[in-house]
């Protein structure tokens, strides 16, 4: 298993930041208030795979979205 760290100090309510790991881009969002409210109220029932807000995030760290970036169509 990889792992890798990351300084998210600097990271502002709103902004986003991209790091590579194994290659791959990973997504990094400090949440505002606003965005973490709109994820909790839309529970992506649409979706094939719907999943909770809650269930996506840990305790007491709803403010990061971590996120990785898979281009499915290369495969």
């Amino acid at each position: 298993l990889s792992t890798t760290e990351v300084d998210i100090s600097s990271i502002q309510p709103g902004q986003i930041i991209t790091k590579k790991w194994q290659g791959k881009p990973v997504f990094i969002r400090h949440r505002t208030p606003e965005e973490i409210a709109e994820a909790q109220k839309d529970d992506n029932a649409s979706l094939p795979d719907p999943q909770s807000d809650s269930a996506r995030v840990k305790n007491g760290k709803a403010e990061w979205l971590v996120v990785i970036g898979i281009c499915t169509h290369l495969g």
